[in-house]
């Protein structure tokens, strides 16, 4: 079965938005640690006080993002070799959606949970600068969206929108 172009096209986008946030948090956590460092160890400069925490929560939402992209390319931690030796080969497709189908479900739960987790602390500021924790904690429903994404289409396509169109190329 062959995704819609238009699945295809907000795939795209959404891949887009994806990597170039990971880029840019990880190029922000790189670039504001080497400066956290110099101005730490050269005498005569303040360090800056809000570093350290911005980066380590950001480190939330490069967690979360990266989640996606393991899930895209199906590298995430399975028991492959447990259920090749509990099932039989003829099996293992229904094995697999099976499973497929469980994953969507728990990442729908953990995205709601995350959810009302994010909506509780809209009023909650960080130690450091007057920023809501929630920016943060919506990495979580934001994670999970992306995964339940990617579970998803492998469900009903076999993988990712792109890797569909060309493997029938």
């Amino acid at each position: 079965m062959h995704p819609p172009e238009f699945v295809r096209t907000v795939y795209s986008l959404i891949e887009k938005a994806r990597r170039f946030f990971i880029i840019g948090i990880f190029t922000f956590i790189v670039v504001s640690g080497a400066i956290e460092i110099f101005l730490r160890y050269t005498p005569g400069m303040k360090s800056l006080g809000w570093s350290d925490e911005i980066m380590r929560y950001l480190d939330i939402w490069l967690v979360f993002l990266g989640a996606g992209m393991a899930a895209k390319m199906n590298t995430h931690m399975g028991m492959d070799f447990f259920v090749r030796w509990m099932f039989p080969a003829r099996l293992l497709p229904l094995v697999r959606r099976i499973s497929l189908t469980v994953i969507c479900a728990t990442l729908l739960a953990l995205m709601w949970v995350g959810l009302m987790k994010t909506l509780s602390t809209r009023d909650v500021l960080i130690q450091a600068l007057d920023i809501s924790i929630a920016w943060f904690y919506a990495a979580i429903p934001a994670g999970c969206l992306l995964m339940f994404v990617e579970y998803a289409l492998q469900l009903i396509y076999g993988g990712p929108p792109a890797a569909v169109a060309e493997g029938s190329a």
